[in-house]
């Protein structure tokens, strides 16, 4: 008798609906991992960003001896002050103008030409506290520089969007340098 050799369509079949299962499952763990590369590399993205604006943002209120003139203006949105640079007086204003975070050499609100710190913002708070932490320090009827009722705290609330629609959210407390007294973090 005569044996023949090779594969019955049958078992072809078998062979290829195995290979077809393992290449899905193979495929959908590629897509997870790309997906997952991706989440983390934008979300790393998003976290260098807000930390590098809220560094420059606490240098440029902490750093910044502010004097209480006329030129100190203190609102939800922008700061604007005067401060002392050596000898000569200098100007700087912080503002949310339209998505961005602007800042400007002057006591003029900033414009959108004006250099950008941080872009893709959906929400940008300043908060004004005294030396307890809890009290709302309040520009015009509050002093700057007094040790009880002077502004002790500025809490900044930075918003930046994300993913589809997503938004997160990153804050921080800076005690600028004009206060010199003994203060409880907010």
């Amino acid at each position: 008798m005569r044996k023949d050799s090779g594969f019955t369509l049958l078992e072809v079949i078998v062979t290829l609906l195995i290979v077809a299962m393992l290449g899905a499952v193979a495929g959908v763990g590629i897509v997870t991992n790309a997906k997952v590369y991706v989440f983390a590399r934008d979300n790393t993205e998003l976290a260098q960003k807000a930390r590098l604006a809220l560094q420059r943002l606490t240098k440029e209120l902490r750093e910044r001896y502010m004097k209480d003139d006329a030129g100190f203006s203190a609102m939800s949105t922008s700061i604007a002050f005067n401060y002392q640079d050596g000898a000569a007086t200098q100007a700087r204003s912080i503002a949310l103008v339209g998505d961005e975070i602007k800042l400007t050499n002057s006591l003029a609100p900033p414009v959108a030409d004006d250099a950008t710190l941080v872009d893709s913002v959906s929400g940008f708070t300043l908060g004004y506290l005294k030396s307890d932490g809890t009290t709302e320090w309040v520009d015009g009827t509050d002093p700057l520089d007094d040790p009880e009722d002077g502004l002790a705290f500025i809490t900044i609330d930075l918003v930046l969007n994300w993913h589809g629609g997503q938004t997160k959210s990153f804050s921080t407390a800076v005690t600028p340098r004009h206060m010199t007294t003994v203060k409880k973090n907010p």
